[in-house]
């Protein structure tokens, strides 16, 4: 029997020195290298690196991924040429009769294409441990737009209130107590005559407002104040100087008092002889006389259409201190033409002559309002 021929020992996958593989089986089209990252695989090999080998040796490296830094190429790796006295590679070596060639990869060969999944153009392959995390979003930017809003929502909110506060504000009601007190404001630019006030001045007169009768005002040393006010009268206005301790020479006129029994014109007669004599006890005692010799005047009047009664008289009494001693007197009731009458009451101690001249003219003014 002859020897035995053998086929000759293929290894699969052969190897060649640069790594597998280099060369592909006889019969099957060359296998482009793959690129990296964003690569088409299926696309002409990109040009060699500067300085690395032109003709015989394709790069072996690849693309690795970092944490830090992503996907970074590897220094290629060139396969050596083959050495003196190594064995050719066994592609095309001749089989021996009846064998076939290998149909396939034997088992646990992992082809060397892209992986799994790859879709061309997305980017290259992905990250050891799963996909790449999606960067988060700054949220900068809406806070900013937040900001910016809710700065916008205040200023209108603001303005609203402004304007709503401006036009519902109403000025402060006036005091009762104070107002009819208060002087009328002179303005900086023009200067209106003085107004009424609860002393009844009004300019170089004294109006009464209850009454609209009024009389020329006395000058020095009189003052626009009242003093002793007479109860006969309401609310009276008038001038006053004072001479001595509970001593005054007075003018004043106001309303008559409800007591006094006055319905109009035919009434002033007899209501001004009760003023007097209220007038008289009440404030010069009940010794009082009234003496008729000395400028006595006792007449019925119309003053701008309107009915009034004046009476004046000297008046004889004895002081507080028990001095015997006199006064001058004006008593007036004056109509008011709507069943209601006014009273005047002026009065001068003796000695003061001047005085007596100044309130016997203010007297002889007395006029109703027009």
């Amino acid at each position: 029997m002859g020897a035995t021929a053998y086929p000759p020992v293929v290894t699969y996958p052969p190897q060649s020195p640069g790594g597998w593989p280099d060369q592909p089986p006889q019969g099957q089209p060359a296998q482009q290298p793959y690129s990296g990252a964003g690569a088409d695989p299926f696309g002409p090999a990109p040009a060699p690196p500067s300085g690395a080998p032109s003709a015989g040796d394709e790069p072996s490296g690849f693309e690795q991924y970092s944490l830090d830094t992503g996907w970074q190429q590897q220094p290629p790796q060139y396969s050596q040429p083959p050495q003196p006295g190594a064995q050719p590679p066994p592609y095309g070596a001749p089989l021996a009769p009846g064998m076939a060639p290998p149909s396939g990869p034997p088992a646990g060969y992992q082809p060397s294409g892209p992986p799994a999944g790859y879709q061309p153009g997305t980017g290259g392959f992905p990250p050891p441990g799963g996909p790449v995390p999606a960067k988060k979003r700054s949220i900068a930017p809406w806070l900013f737009v937040g900001g910016g809003a809710l700065v916008l929502v205040l200023a209108i909110v603001a303005v609203v209130a402004l304007v709503s506060t401006g036009k519902d504000k109403k000025p402060p009601a006036a005091d009762p107590s104070s107002s009819a007190s208060a002087r009328p404001s002179t303005s900086a630019t023009a200067k209106p005559s003085p107004g009424p006030s609860d002393d009844g001045v009004h300019g170089n007169k004294i109006i009464d407002s209850a009454t609209g009768w009024g009389f020329t005002k006395a000058g020095s040393p009189w003052v626009d104040s009242v003093a002793p006010a007479a109860k006969e009268l309401q609310s009276p206005v008038g001038q006053s100087v004072k001479i001595d301790t509970n001593v005054y020479a007075t003018m004043q006129l106001g309303k008559l008092a409800s007591n006094f029994d006055y319905s109009g014109p035919k009434d002033l007669k007899s209501v001004k002889s009760d003023l007097a004599t209220s007038i008289l006890k009440g404030y010069y005692g009940s010794g009082a006389k009234v003496d008729a010799s000395v400028d006595h005047k006792d007449e019925q009047l119309t003053q701008l259409g309107r009915k009034a009664w004046l009476w004046a008289f000297d008046v004889a009494y004895t002081s507080s201190a028990g001095k015997k001693t006199s006064e001058y007197v004006v008593i007036a009731v004056l109509d008011c033409g709507d069943g209601t009458a006014a009273g005047f009451w002026g009065s001068v101690p003796d000695g003061h002559d001047e005085l007596n001249k100044q309130m016997r003219k203010a007297a002889g003014t007395l006029t109703p309002k027009p």
